[in-house]
């Protein structure tokens, strides 16, 4: 099957979990803001399962007319710590470098606010690999929709996917979830799950969905970038 997965247009990345790990941090600062406002904190099990929006999409379901001010200081907890506490899969800049080095375009479409997200990755030195880098708040609406993704491609002088496309054009989107999956079937992507540290996917998916390119590893995935003919 994987023999089948055709050469990119262009590839984008999610960021946490799928190239990045500050997984620890981010329940800490939900948990931390849950405390404040007097409500039960989550279990890392938890998170992984209820964690699949944006803080703009999810914290209003959670915290009401108090989405704003409970944002706000979950962003604060977050931002006081992200930098100290984020590390790299250890495949990951060996497979964005593999990746560059084929001229292919490589983006970052992510959940976390976008500011944020832009300062992670440059401190990490892995700026100079990506033609554009978007976070939620960036495009009007955060994945699952596909504004993001669309927004990205934009920004990299790259027409969006309609279903025109689909037989014609070929673009890659990698993450670890359903809210990714979800984004890149929206946005008429080739979607790529890789199986991380985190391992919420349902795996019957894979089976069911045949469009579906699923990899147990981030290395695994390294490894068939290396002996891929692109």
């Amino acid at each position: 099957m994987l023999s089948n997965l055709k050469k990119p247009e262009a590839i984008l990345f999610d960021w946490d979990n799928t190239l990045a790990d500050n997984w620890n941090l981010i329940i800490n600062s939900l948990n931390a803001t849950f405390v404040k406002y007097g409500l039960e904190t989550w279990s890392r099990e938890e998170a992984d399962f209820k964690v699949n929006k944006s803080a703009r999409d999810l914290f209003p379901e959670i915290f009401g007319d108090k989405s704003d001010e409970a944002t706000k200081y979950f962003y604060d907890y977050f931002e006081n710590n992200h930098l100290n506490e984020l590390e790299l899969f250890p495949e990951t800049k060996l497979l964005i470098e593999c990746l560059f080095k084929t001229d292919i375009p490589l983006g970052i479409v992510s959940n976390k606010r976008g500011d944020l997200l832009r300062r992670e990755v440059e401190h990490i030195q892995l700026k100079p690999f990506f033609k554009a880098i978007v976070g939620a708040n960036d495009a009007p609406r955060d994945k699952p929709f596909r504004d993001p993704l669309d927004f990205t491609l934009k920004k990299m002088n790259i027409s969006p996917m309609s279903e025109n496309d689909i037989g014609k054009r070929v673009l890659w989107y990698v993450g670890d979830g359903h809210t990714d999956l979800e984004a890149a079937n929206n946005a008429y992507f080739q979607p790529i799950i890789i199986n991380t540290p985190r391992g919420t996917f349902d795996k019957t998916l894979v089976n069911n969905n045949e469009n579906l390119y699923f990899f147990e590893s981030l290395r695994e995935f390294y490894l068939y970038c290396t002996k891929k003919s692109f």
